[in-house]
């Protein structure tokens, strides 16, 4: 979020150093959503793999249609793409509320009616990871797949229900350019998967903090689902 380049410069590092196959950004990836925002797409394409957009709400529909048209830039708006067998749906935040014409209540409605159709979806694609900007969109995907990874919230959560995986990271633009400074107390923030087929078998937390780069990285280990 916050149209930072220093975040990435962040996320270009961490793809070639962990040698990822792509990149899956869960959303607002701009501040106020203006046409000229879209010009950040001149950073994606310098990617070293390929970049997944599943828009958010500060992203608008004047962004999006600009960062569609970008090299190395895919906007994912239920749509399927396969990353090295790995079947994600991306689903992109149905309102866009940064002009403040929709309210928050109003936007949380609209994503609200719409959870459900995404679940279906998600059933109906066999889809083995739902990507969406808030998690109000997957509130109806337990059961319907696998792993839901999102955005929005600005925190890292973890959580399984009904067999599904639910995985929330802090935000890898932080709060923008400040956040590089000692001031900031929120911190860039990333998640590397791993997968076995078109199962996740290991997540690394990634976290930066300060200009002198307070870098750690935390591994999980995601058991195989139980078994009758």
């Amino acid at each position: 979020m916050y149209l930072n380049p220093l975040g990435l410069e962040f996320v270009a590092q961490l793809a070639r150093r962990f040698g990822v196959a792509a990149i899956v950004d869960t959303g607002e990836l701009t501040s106020f959503g203006l046409p000229i925002e879209a010009r950040i797409g001149s950073e994606l394409t310098a990617m070293p793999v390929p970049y997944y957009l599943v828009p958010g709400n500060h992203d608008s529909p004047e962004v999006r249609e600009g960062l569609s048209s970008v090299p190395n830039v895919t906007v994912l708006d239920r749509e399927i793409v396969a990353i090295g067998g790995v079947r994600i749906l991306g689903v992109a935040d149905p309102t866009f509320t940064a002009d403040n014409r929709t309210s928050a209540a109003e936007a949380a409605a609209v994503k609200t009616r719409e959870a459900p159709a995404v679940a279906r979806l998600a059933g109906e694609q066999r889809a083995d990871v739902l990507a969406v900007h808030d998690p109000l969109l997957a509130a109806d995907a337990a059961g319907s797949v696998p792993l839901v990874i999102q955005g929005h919230r600005h925190k890292r959560e973890s959580s399984v229900r009904q067999g599904t995986r639910f995985l929330s990271v802090g935000t890898t633009r932080a709060s923008g350019l400040g956040a590089f400074t000692v001031s900031s107390d929120l911190r860039y923030e990333a998640e590397v998967l791993y997968f076995d087929g078109g199962r996740l078998v290991a997540v690394d937390y990634v976290s930066l903090a300060g200009v002198k780069g307070n870098f750690r990285i935390d591994r999980a280990v995601i058991p195989p689902p139980s078994t009758p």
